[in-house]
């Protein structure tokens, strides 16, 4: 799991529970208005008193990276329209880093595509729900459950987060496949990170973002069903015998 994600939802989650005080007034937006003094212009001019919630994640990487770099790592240019959901969400999309699939640390979205209207932070994923922080949700940092597929959900924004590096060297080991007959969702360990070693070799950056962290999540899923493709097995996203067969042979055959 990605660390420079960890960070930044940990800092998010310290932050459940504070409120507005008056009405869109919180520390947040008076953070980045107090950088306007210094010099630092993160936004186009003052925010204070404006609706929150995008301002809260920026806050959330600011805090984790510094200000400068945390906007990097949104895809923010300073002195930028960062603070509006549907300009951050545009950010991402102009730099292919907008997807339908959630990662912990990313940057969900809701309402509809272009139109985005609210933000918060991802801070756990299972098989069939996310779990965020958001600002400005009931005039106070909240946190959320949604079940996926939602209508509610417009896409999740992937920050430039540092990758976990891949293997330079074209060696594995053949992984032992789980009794049930396949690595499932949720999975850990070292049998995944032979795993996902495998998939790396195959399909050269497949795991753009987590790379072999050891545990199966929507990314390493969606790399099992582009391996799958490639060698026209049944897409079920699913590592059994048969995919782990076809990869073997496949890198045995080089």
């Amino acid at each position: 799991m990605n660390t420079e994600a960890l960070k930044v939802v940990e800092i998010a989650l310290k932050e459940v529970g504070t409120k507005e005080t008056p009405v869109n007034k919180q520390k947040y937006s008076a953070y980045f208005d107090s950088l306007r003094k210094q010099g630092i212009y993160v936004y186009n001019y003052n925010k204070q008193g404006v609706a929150w919630c995008d301002i809260f994640v920026d806050y959330c990487f600011a805090q984790a990276f510094g200000p400068v770099e945390g906007m990097k790592k949104l895809y923010q240019p300073m002195t930028g329209a960062g603070a509006g959901c549907k300009f951050s969400a545009n950010y991402y999309r102009a730099k292919g880093a907008f997807y339908s699939y959630p990662q912990i640390g990313d940057q969900v979205f809701f309402g509809t595509p272009g139109n985005e209207s609210h933000t918060g932070l991802v801070t756990r994923v299972t098989k069939d729900k996310i779990y965020t922080v958001e600002g400005n949700s009931d005039n106070m940092v909240k946190s959320h459950s949604y079940t996926l597929p939602s209508k509610k959900v417009s896409g999740f924004g992937r920050p430039n987060y540092i990758r976990v590096a891949e293997p330079k060297e074209n060696e594995f080991e053949v992984p032992i496949i789980p009794a049930r007959g396949y690595f499932a969702f949720g999975d850990r360990g070292v049998e995944v990170q032979k795993m996902q070693k495998i998939l790396t070799y195959v399909i050269p950056g497949c795991l753009p973002h987590y790379g072999i962290d050891g545990e199966v999540g929507y990314e390493t899923m969606n790399a099992v069903y582009l391996v799958q493709s490639k060698f026209n097995l049944t897409r079920d996203r699913l590592y059994g015998p048969r995919t782990n067969s076809a990869c073997i042979n496949y890198l045995t055959d080089l």
